[in-house]
């Protein structure tokens, strides 16, 4: 099989490059065949799609930025964000400092953000681009494995949307998503008790 069949093609941080073919995604969005792969430099925010995300068929779509230091996790969030028709994953990152640099640059509507990570972890990651005085805080949906009372305070006050753990069911992260894009806050019921 080839790499442009969907096999192959590495997922390598914030570029957000995903294997296989891509579904159209709107007038005017150039692609690099059937990879699916934007060719030349990403547009400005709200060029040519409509504020909040693409559309497809007359919906929009929630654009996600997937942060997590294992890449093995971040292509199963792939999977399982993308095989929904209204969601978008725009991009992906290994750790906290590119986390804050693509989300600057691609503008997602939700972070979905692990907390543990090199170099700059997704609290800190979350307090640079939701946090107090955050000029456009982005919404930031944490998940983590671990259910620590400590982390839940902490990333909420570091301006998370939500909190998971990473033991849920595929439904609820697709739920908790679409969520935390409608500006609602989430918490898992794991937490709360």
């Amino acid at each position: 099989m080839s790499e442009t069949e969907g096999f192959g093609e590495p997922h390598d941080g914030p570029a957000g490059r995903r294997p296989g073919p891509v579904p159209p995604t709107g007038a005017g969005e150039p692609h690099d065949g059937p990879a699916g792969r934007r060719s030349g430099p990403v547009p400005p925010i709200g060029a040519g799609e409509p504020e909040g995300g693409a559309q497809i068929n007359g919906t929009e779509r929630i654009r996600v930025l997937v942060v997590d230091d294992q890449g093995l996790v971040r292509a199963g969030f792939r999977m399982i964000l993308e095989a929904q028709p209204d969601i978008e994953v725009v991009g992906e990152a290994a750790d906290g400092l590119d986390a804050v640099a693509a989300a600057g640059r691609l503008r997602p509507d939700v972070v979905l953000m692990d907390i543990r990570m090199p170099r700059l972890d997704g609290l800190e990651a979350t307090r640079r681009l939701a946090g107090p005085g955050v000029a456009d805080p982005v919404r930031v949906l944490m998940l983590t494995t671990f259910d620590l009372d400590e982390y839940v305070f902490e990333a909420l006050r570091a301006g998370a949307s939500g909190f998971l753990l990473k033991d849920l069911p595929r439904e609820d992260l697709v739920a908790a998503v679409r969520v935390v894009a409608r500006g609602d806050a989430l918490l898992a019921p794991q937490v709360t008790r």
